[in-house]
């Protein structure tokens, strides 16, 4: 169990360009993979604050890639 990690995200419009971003630390956290989880839900919860309802994520977590794009 990892105590605490920081995550962050940059959100870009359609041009790539980066309209917003954020960070912040999270606690007690299961493994990195959780902690790349807990970015993506960070970012796409900021995004919809923003009007924001089609999204791209990217990640490096291939793992949290895989899980999002195929929940079930």
């Amino acid at each position: 169990m990892l105590t605490q990690i920081w995550v962050g995200f940059v959100i870009r419009n359609h041009l790539g360009n980066a309209v917003a971003a954020g960070s912040g630390s999270a606690d007690f956290l299961m493994s990195v993979q959780h902690g790349e989880a807990i970015a993506c839900i960070e970012g796409l919860e900021f995004a919809s604050t923003l009007g924001m309802r089609r999204v791209i994520v990217e990640t490096d977590a291939a793992l949290v890639a895989k899980l999002l794009s195929n929940p079930t």
